[in-house]
């Protein structure tokens, strides 16, 4: 039941701004409706007819291209994150925690660090956000699993693995160190499967921690779907779907990564996995992959379908809304060219809808109608190790090394900070040395001019 919230003096539309758009989150969606926004109607924003507000719990944008690569030790964290102002220079960034959404008097409610809440009114309103790490109410999995949605997130795992290698280089035979070296990915997803081979190359990178460690390790993905199609399900049902799944199995197996199918979770203790077939396995680390929760922003929930995504048109607008737009994982987005699809949930679609948005939001302030979203779709990259990935562009696999350039390639290339691609390469080649660039933060004049697209990543945003 929508209820009306009363005005909050300091929050008040400044009363020169002819339009006030509020983007809720600093992550893909937000980031690309910016730029394309100052891309078409920059001269309005810096002239003052539109004002951009950004509200994030978090003063960064996140990199989830590279999560593999973060969990090995490959590339340093500097390059995860990005400092918001830094990508949204012309937005005044608000650190506050959304909610609750008023559609009806068009005002948001946030709580600030400080724990007070205020409110905020808009004309135009983008949801990017309304997603958390998934834990499906499973006894002991927030206690003892690493979760990987935040830098503070990998960082933590690292260690966890890094103080695994530590223990067991004091054991004193190695079946005692094998038994300690035990570590479990839950999910069977292509994160799933990206993040074992991630693992299984942090074992070897880390060699000196504990010599031989990747040669006694147990790494194992468990997963809850049936053996075979169970497995990275995105890749889907047909012939090339098929066919991807045996490449990636090929590419986790070849390394020494066992992969257990139907393995649907029931419990997790500090030292062991319970299935709810009663199938008990051991672990040392815990690593869940298992997705997102959708939960849209209080207040906006009865535009919100069975999966909890809200529903949109074609344009991107909430179905039933005046002025609110969204899209990325919280959004149940048509896809174009099929009559009752929806668009994945990633990175490559996140991004694909903040550009339509910040073209839809120029042209509706000019008085023009919002298009719709026609994105056939691009393909998906994934990376189970050095030189073994998989990349579809247009329906055609590459694999191997060749996948593994190209992907890396694609995501230095759509790195939300352009300063920060020339240290980002170095450091993936493995060929870093000291680079004024290195934390990845610097502003570049005009960074949001370019056209910006990029292929799927498993990574939710």
């Amino acid at each position: 039941m929508q209820h009306a919230l009363p005005q909050h003096p300091t929050e008040a539309k400044h009363p020169t701004v002819s339009t006030h758009i509020v983007l809720l989150g600093s992550g893909y969606l937000s980031c690309w409706t910016y730029r394309y926004l100052m891309r078409m109607a920059g001269r309005q924003v810096r002239a003052g007819a539109i004002s951009i507000t950004c509200i994030s719990d978090t003063s960064q944008h996140h990199f989830h291209g590279f999560t593999g690569e973060f969990i090995s030790g490959r590339l340093p964290l500097d390059h995860y994150t990005n400092a918001a102002d830094v990508l949204m220079p012309e937005a005044r960034q608000i650190r506050g925690r959304v909610v609750d959404v008023d559609d009806a008097s068009k005002q948001v409610r946030y709580v600030g660090p400080d724990g007070a809440s205020a409110l905020l009114s808009y004309d135009e309103l983008v949801v990017g956000i309304g997603t958390r790490c998934a834990d499906r109410d499973i006894p002991g999995l927030r206690t003892h699993g690493h979760f990987l949605k935040s830098r503070e997130g990998i960082a933590g795992t690292r260690s966890a693995i890094e103080d695994v290698l530590r223990r067991a280089r004091m054991c004193a035979t190695d079946e005692e160190r094998q038994a300690l070296l035990r570590f479990a990915i839950v999910g069977g997803g292509v994160m799933g499967a990206e993040i074992a081979g991630a693992v299984m190359d942090a074992l070897h990178r880390s060699h000196e921690l504990c010599p031989g460690a990747a040669d006694l390790a147990e790494v194992t993905l468990y997963h809850a779907g049936a053996t075979g199609d169970g497995f990275v399900p995105e890749y889907g049902s047909g012939q090339l779907g098929r066919l991807l799944r045996r490449k990636a199995g090929r590419a986790l197996t070849d390394q020494g990564i066992r992969i257990v199918g139907g393995a649907r979770l029931k419990e997790v203790t500090a030292e062991d996995l319970l299935l709810e077939d009663g199938r008990c396995f051991e672990a040392s680390l815990v690593i869940p992959a298992i997705g997102q929760q959708v939960h849209a922003p209080a207040g906006l929930q009865a535009y919100a379908g069975d999966s909890g995504q809200l529903s949109t048109d074609r344009t991107l607008q909430v179905c039933g809304t005046s002025g609110i737009w969204a899209g990325g994982d919280v959004a149940a987005v048509p896809r174009p060219f099929t009559r009752n699809g929806t668009c994945p949930a990633d990175a490559l679609w996140a991004i694909k809808h903040g550009t339509r948005i910040g073209k839809n939001l120029a042209r509706t302030h000019r008085g023009r109608q919002a298009r719709q979203l026609r994105f056939p779709g691009l393909g998906r990259a994934a990376a189970f190790g050095p030189g073994k990935a998989i990349l579809t562009l247009y329906g055609i696999p590459f694999s191997g090394p060749l996948a593994w350039a190209l992907r890396a390639g694609f995501f230095a290339y759509f790195y939300p900070n352009l300063r920060g691609v020339p240290s980002l390469l170095a450091d993936f080649m493995g060929r870093s040395g000291d680079n004024p660039t290195r934390n990845g933060n610097l502003p570049l004049p005009g960074l949001f001019s370019r056209t910006a697209h990029t292929p799927d990543t498993a990574a939710p945003h």
